[in-house]
């Protein structure tokens, strides 16, 4: 197994809490971009699409 994938599964053993499983209501996306104008039209798009409209 690589480095790589052990963190992978680190990652996948933190995901329960006392509140159950880790959802999109727990997610930030942050962006970096050489032209930031160009990009975010469409990941705030998508990210609002995928989320439902629940992103901040």
């Amino acid at each position: 197994m690589s480095s790589l994938e052990a963190g992978a599964a680190d990652a996948d053993s933190a995901n329960a809490n006392a509140d159950g499983p880790f959802t999109f209501d727990d997610l930030s996306v942050v962006m970096g971009t050489y032209n930031e104008e160009a990009a975010v039209g469409t990941v705030l798009d998508d990210i609002k699409r995928v989320t439902d409209g629940r992103a901040e």
